[in-house]
């Protein structure tokens, strides 16, 4: 959900109306909260909860960094001779 996001173009109705990526977001939050729910109904929350921030903060950062030139704004990288 979050690469499909990131790669529509614009949010005017038009646009999202014809492109596939609004229609990924809909049926990935649709199957991800289904799937969440029912992993919840049958054990721990520890477990789910955890693949559940790791699979909405890993996948889509490696990916918009490798794939889709992603980088961190100027100013925020810190050099290793800053401290602390």
């Amino acid at each position: 959900m979050g690469i499909a996001i990131r790669v529509i173009p614009g949010f005017g109705p038009a646009t999202v109306a014809v492109d596939p990526a609004a229609y990924a977001i809909v049926v990935a939050g649709v199957s991800a909260t289904w799937c969440y729910a029912a992993a919840l109904q049958r054990g721990d929350v520890i477990a789910p909860t955890a693949m559940m921030l790791i699979g909405t903060t890993v996948p889509p950062a490696l990916i918009g960094e490798l794939i889709l030139g992603d980088q961190a704004r100027p100013g925020w990288v810190r050099s290793p001779s800053s401290g602390s």
